[in-house]
This record gives structure tokens, C-alpha cells and sequence, in this order.
């Protein structure tokens, strides 16, 4: 009896090391991930202010570890403005799995007066999965980034 009293006080006093709770291991994960994709960003986008002969473009991004998929993705947002031809604008989303260095999606539409509609849909797939809307494009992407 006095055995097993010894091994409980050891095992309260000196717990297991290298065993991280699921929670650490998911902030663990995700502090990778956000390190990783912000260092992806810069790489290609820079501070996201990119130079357009003379149209403004801004690049903005979102980060989530999917645990599910082990696997960091970035929503990439890429807002470019045609001030020659009023109010013209093309966005664009990349879904980018960060650690495979893999485009997962993309979409692309213009707006304004020079298609002659309001917005126009130029590309739109989610993991070879097509689709044909900026609507149903993000409601793809939450599978992997989350809502």
C-alpha cells in the first residue's frame, strides 16, 4: 500500500512531459500557421500595397489551422481599382494551403461600367470544384477556413 502512495505523490509531482493538452496543441498549430502564412504574404504580396501603373491594388489576408485536415490555409483578397475607366474594379481570392505551398481555390470578377453589368465572374473553383459566384466561392471556403 505504501508503494502504490509513493507512485501517486510521484505522479502528482512530476507529471509527464512532452504530452501537450488537445487546446495547446491547437493554439501551438495555430500561432504555425499564422507565423508561416504571414511570412508566405510578405514573400508575395509584400505589405500588400502593390505598385499597378497607376490603378491602386491592395492585398489583404485571413489565416485558419484547419485541425480536421492538418493543414493552414489563407484566404488571400486582392482589390484592384481602375480609376481611368471610373468606378471598374476587379477582385480576386486565392485559397492557398500554406504549408503545401498548394493553390487550394480561386476567384476573380469585375464590376463596374466597362463589362456594361454590375460585376462579372471571370473564375471560381474551390479544390477543383467549380462554382459561379463570389457567394457560393465563400461559402467553399468556410469548409476550410472556418465560418
Amino acid at each position: 500500500m505504501k508503494i502504490i502512495h509513493s507512485l501517486l505523490l510521484f505522479c502528482a509531482l512530476y507529471p509527464a512531459h512532452g504530452y501537450a493538452s488537445p487546446h495547446e496543441n491547437t493554439y501551438d498549430n495555430n500561432d504555425r500557421c499564422s507565423n508561416a502564412a504571414e511570412r508566405e504574404f510578405e514573400r508575395e504580396w509584400g505589405d500588400g500595397l502593390l505598385p499597378n501603373k497607376g490603378n491602386p491594388t491592395v492585398a489583404t489576408y485571413k489565416t485558419h489551422y484547419n485541425a480536421d485536415l492538418n493543414k493552414c490555409f489563407m484566404l488571400v483578397q486582392i482589390m484592384t481599382s481602375n480609376t481611368r475607366h471610373g468606378s471598374a474594379s476587379v477582385r480576386s481570392f486565392v485559397l492557398i494551403d500554406v504549408y503545401e505551398g498548394v493553390e487550394f481555390g480561386s476567384f476573380g470578377e469585375r464590376a463596374g461600367k466597362f463589362i456594361g453589368k454590375s460585376r462579372e465572374t471571370s473564375s471560381c473553383e474551390v479544390n477543383q470544384v467549380k462554382c459561379s459566384s463570389r457567394e457560393e466561392f465563400l461559402q467553399q471556403v468556410k469548409i476550410y477556413m472556418g465560418p
